[in-house]
């Protein structure tokens, strides 16, 4: 294939030289090409903590706020107003978790009981509470590991249970070895978790 050369009055308007030119870019204004220099990003030594910041025009390394001192902040939570960040204590009051109670006699059971039913002698049966609020919780724990035989049946008392996959009813039998069930009330049933 032969080469085809195009001849312009102004071809001798050439690229300036390449040499001696490392960290500039080539830039016309229309009619003249020339060389400039590409402004540097600021030293980074000694730039440790710090941020690159331009105003459109110049570049600089800023000071990041640092997080206050983690020492001491055990059981903290890490706060901020938009302008300053401080640790606060998290409030757990009334999220505790009660130990188990050892259960071997029928009854009603009150919001937040953490039951160990020993079903051993026989089988047992309990009511939910009557009048349950958002959130109250009952748990139940075969403590002997006898429920396959003894069962353990948890009445609604007015109220029905709903299981993971949407069954409802007004009682719910506990019938395995070992069984640790959790109720949660979530305003019209008790949630088995």
């Amino acid at each position: 294939m032969p080469i085809i050369r195009v001849t312009h009055p102004d071809i001798n308007q050439q690229l300036p030289t390449q040499l001696g030119q490392p960290g500039e870019y080539l830039q016309t204004d229309g009619t003249d090409v020339s060389w400039e220099p590409v402004d540097a990003l600021p030293t980074q030594t000694g730039q440790a903590g710090e941020f690159l910041q331009t105003d459109g025009t110049d570049a600089t390394w800023e000071p990041v706020d640092a997080l206050p001192t983690q020492t001491g902040q055990s059981g903290e939570y890490l706060q901020t107003n938009g302008t300053t960040a401080s640790w606060e204590p998290i409030n757990l009051t009334g999220a505790t978790e009660h130990g188990f109670s050892y259960v071997n006699a029928a009854q009603t059971f009150a919001a937040s009981l953490r039951a160990l039913i020993d079903t051993t002698a026989s089988a047992l049966s309990f009511n939910m509470p009557a009048s349950p609020t958002l959130g109250d919780t009952v748990r139940c724990a075969d403590a002997a590991g006898t429920m396959a035989t003894n069962y353990a049946t948890i009445n609604g008392n007015g109220n029905t249970f709903t299981t993971a996959a949407g069954a409802t009813d007004t009682q719910f039998i506990i019938n395995t070895n070992g069984a640790d069930v959790g109720f949660v009330w979530n305003g019209s049933t008790w949630r088995i978790y």
